[in-house]
C-alpha cells in the first residue's frame, strides 16, 4: 500500500493479514511530506483492529524522531554521542556554545539517508549559515565522533535478532544508504560496504535489548568507535536496506531479503 494519498473508512474492518511498515523517514525528501501522519493513522486503525503489524506505530515515531532513539539508546546503557535537541534559531546557536566542542554536527530531527546533516569547523562557520535554519523545526546538535579508518558499523536485526553487521566507508560523506539504488560513486579504493562474516558486534545483546523493548523487528543500528575504542551508537534505521553485493562478496549463503521473508512468512 503507497500511502502518499488514498482514504480509508474508519467504520471498515481492516482485512486478515501481516502487515509491514516500510514507511521512511525521508519521505519528505521525496516530495511525499504527508506521507508520514497519513501512515501513522492507518496503523493505529491496524493496531486498533488487533492485525499483527511489524514495526507498527511507536517504531514509526522513533524513526522519523532522532531524539526518541537517542533517549531510548541512553536508557538502554547504550552510549551515544552528546546530543542537545534545540528549537529556533537562537537555541540551535546556544547548544553549539554548550557543546563546547569543534567540530560539531547539525542534523535534522527528523531526516533519513543523511540528508541534512551538516558538519561545522567553528561557531562562526554556524553563525553564517544560521539563517537557512528554521525556527519552527527541531534539530540536534552533536559532538562530531571520528573514526580514525572513516568506517562505521551497520548491523542488521530481524525479528529483534542480530543478522550481521557491514562495515561502512564514510569518506564520501553522510549519505549512507545500503540499497543497491542508492550506491553512490566511492571515492576511496576501498569497497563502500563490506559486510563482516562470522563477525559479532560486542553489543549485540545490548542492541537486541534495546530494539526489543521498544517493539522494533526490523532496523539498522549504526555505530561507531573513536581513536580510544569506544563505541557510539548514533542512528536506528527502522526503513532498512541490504546490500546484496556486499552478501555476495561475503559469500553469504542465505542473505537478508531471504532472511526477512522468512521471518515474515513465519508470522500470524
Amino acid at each position: 500500500m503507497f500511502v502518499c494519498d488514498g482514504a480509508f473508512d474508519l467504520d471498515d474492518t481492516p482485512p486478515d493479514g501481516v502487515f509491514f511498515n516500510r514507511l521512511s523517514g525521508s519521505a519528505h525528501t521525496r516530495d511525499h511530506a504527508n506521507a508520514i501522519p497519513y501512515g501513522e493513522a492507518v496503523l493505529s486503525w491496524l493496531e486498533c483492529h488487533g492485525r499483527r503489524v511489524v514495526n507498527g506505530r511507536r517504531t514509526l515515531t522513533l524513526e522519523t524522531r532522532k531524539s526518541d532513539q537517542y533517549a531510548v539508546m541512553k536508557h538502554a546503557g547504550i552510549n551515544v554521542p552528546k546530543t542537545i535537541v534545540a528549537m529556533g534559531r537562537k537555541s540551535l546557536m546556544d547548544a553549539a556554545v554548550k557543546i563546547n566542542k569543534t567540530p560539531f554536527i547539525v542534523k535534522p530531527n527528523c531526516g533519513g539517508k543523511g540528508l541534512g546533516v551538516e558538519l561545522f569547523e567553528s561557531l562562526d562557520a554556524l553563525s553564517a549559515k544560521l539563517d537557512q535554519y528554521l525556527d519552527d523545526t527541531i534539530y540536534l546538535v552533536q559532538e562530531y565522533i571520528v573514526a580514525p579508518n572513516k568506517k562505521i558499523l551497520r548491523s542488521e536485526f530481524i525479528g529483534g535478532k542480530y543478522q550481521y553487521s557491514v562495515q561502512v566507508d564514510t569518506s564520501g560523506g553522510f549519505e549512507l544508504c545500503p540499497a543497491d539504488v542508492c550506491e553512490l560513486p566511492q571515492p576511496s579504493n576501498d569497497p563502500k560496504f563490506l559486510l563482516l562474516k562470522n563477525w559479532v558486534h560486542p553489543d549485540k545483546d545490548m542492541l537486541e535489548t534495546c530494539i526489543q523493548g521498544q517493539g522494533i523487528e526490523v532496523c539498522a543500528i549504526e555505530t561507531i568507535e573513536d581513536a580510544n575504542g569506544k563505541r557510539y551508537a548514533y542512528d536506528i534505521n527502522v526503513n532498512t536496506n541490504y546490500n546484496t553485493k556486499a552478501e555476495q562478496e561475503a559469500g553469504l549463503e542465505t542473505g537478508a531479503y531471504e532472511r526477512l521473508a522468512e521471518f515474515l512468512a513465519g508470522l500470524k
